[in-house]
């Protein structure tokens, strides 16, 4: 279950969640119209759209941070990789710099 709430919670747009809060507020507007009256309804689901506005917000900032964590995670990879080759070709360039020390590695360690 941990897959889907990563699924809904970081990968599903918060856009997505916009339509799905304005159901909810509907769905409270409607039957309290019956109970208490059109005016105190809509200051209801004012106070209702509000706090959902807001969840959705913060939905949106943990998105934005999830998608930062990601990207450094890949510009610190990718860093890895660039230093472990700029290594490898120094290491290859440093013997084949010098055409008289060709011979002086030939890959295995004598210590």
């Amino acid at each position: 279950m941990d897959w889907l709430s990563t699924l809904i919670l970081f990968h599903l747009p918060w856009w997505v969640w916009v339509p799905v809060a304005l159901i909810i507020v509907a769905a409270i507007v409607i039957p309290l119209v019956r109970l208490v009256g059109l005016k105190r309804a809509l200051k209801i689901a004012a106070a209702a759209a509000a706090a959902l506005g807001g969840l959705i917000l913060i939905q949106r900032a943990r998105q934005e941070g999830w998608r930062a964590r990601e990207a450094k995670g890949e510009r610190d990879a990718q860093s890895a990789i660039d230093k472990a080759e700029r290594a490898r070709r120094d290491a290859y360039d440093q013997f084949t710099a010098r055409p008289d020390r060709l011979r002086d590695n030939d890959g295995h360690r004598r210590d």
